[in-house]
């Protein structure tokens, strides 16, 4: 071979390795898959909810070959969502499965898995709640989800493993999830948690529960919704969890409130009482030893979040923890219910899990 073909072979050969080394790094690529979970928790509902049970799971780059075990993210969503909230670019252009794949090979956090239930109904949500009426929530996703997951994937299968996050009805899910089954997980991150107190629409000032206490049977709940009478239903929801009556069907509902000959909201006792202490706010006391066991415990809110209860009630919440002594961060930031929220997952929310569970096996 001549000096000069030499010489350029020399040439080309460093010149590809100069853009190999300048290159940007590229996504390694996890999976991400949808299963259906049966659930007897769930089963034993009177609105005809499927007890097989939707469900996400993103395993992280290399999980099939690894062999080892993982941390493992439970991840709740809103009222009226699916865990497709969370797939399907609807919060500015989301897409979980890319941003942790993207987080993860860049070394930001640790592989994880990512578990995703989908928890709506014909009330719009289950609050991940036991309830007589619409089924056993807060236990599906505290002992047959983490159970279930725990036998099918390689898992850390301890609390120092599991963290659990959510938003909106999702972040009410993960604290009172957290709140009712201590033991279960170690980390918690509530991002703009809806109903935590009672106040502002959740009570009299909201014109939802005039409509809400209107109705006489399930299919006005599909009328209302294609109309897009959001709060009427969003309350029957909450009371269908709060305020369950078995023994009155077809709502199996009681109201909190009732109407004047005026028009105007009184409250109806003793179910007014009841629906109050549904409220986390008013059962922190007594569940405040298992939330200071947290390894970390985080609540946010955007200071225009669209559901006027938000942003005090979860104000309201930070206050007592920090009463009672509970470790927490609390931040309220510029943003409103959902603007922020692709941002607020990848910057805040991942790398706080990152720091808060046990790392997987290396």
């Amino acid at each position: 071979m001549s000096k000069l073909r030499l010489v350029q072979r020399l040439i080309v050969v460093l010149a590809m390795t100069i853009g190999i080394a300048h290159a940007p790094l590229r996504a390694q690529s996890g999976a991400l898959r949808v299963e259906h979970v049966l659930s007897r928790a769930i089963g034993q509902n009177l609105i005809g909810e499927s007890s097989q049970i939707e469900v996400a799971v993103y395993t992280p780059p290399g999980y099939l070959n690894s062999g080892h075990d993982y941390p493992v993210l439970y991840l709740l969503h809103g009222i009226a969502g699916t865990y497709r909230d969370w797939t399907n670019g609807s919060y500015q252009g989301l897409r979980i499965h890319v941003e942790l794949d993207s987080l993860i090979t860049a070394g930001a956090i640790p592989p994880t898995i990512v578990v995703m239930p989908t928890a709506s109904n014909r009330y719009m949500g289950s609050y991940y709640a036991n309830s007589p009426v619409t089924g056993n929530w807060s236990d599906f996703v505290a002992r047959e989800l983490v159970a279930w997951t725990d036998s099918a994937f390689r898992t850390r299968a301890s609390r120092e493993g599991r963290g659990i996050a959510g938003h909106s009805m999702g972040g009410f899910g993960a604290l009172t999830l957290a709140m009712d089954h201590p033991g279960v997980f170690s980390a918690v991150f509530a991002m703009s948690p809806c109903c935590l107190k009672l106040t502002d629409d959740l009570g009299p000032a909201n014109a939802g529960w005039a409509r809400a206490l209107g109705f006489q049977a399930p299919e006005e709940i599909i009328t209302a919704l294609q109309r897009g009478e959001f709060y009427p239903v969003a309350i029957l929801g909450i009371l269908s969890v709060a305020t369950p009556n078995t023994g009155r069907p077809p709502l199996f509902v009681d109201y909190p409130f009732r109407l004047d000959g005026a028009g105007f909201l009184l409250q109806a006792e003793p179910t007014y009482s009841t629906y109050r202490e549904f409220f986390p706010i008013e059962r922190l006391d007594e569940r405040a030893e298992g939330l200071r066991e947290l390894r970390g415990l985080a609540l946010d809110v955007g200071q225009n979040d669209q559901f006027p209860h938000i942003p005090p009630g979860t104000a309201a919440f930070s206050r007592r923890l920090s009463e009672l002594g509970i470790p927490h961060v609390f931040e309220l930031y510029d943003g409103d219910h959902r603007n922020r929220l692709r941002q607020r997952l990848a910057s805040k929310m991942l790398p706080f899990f990152a720091r808060h569970l046990s790392a997987n096996d290396r």
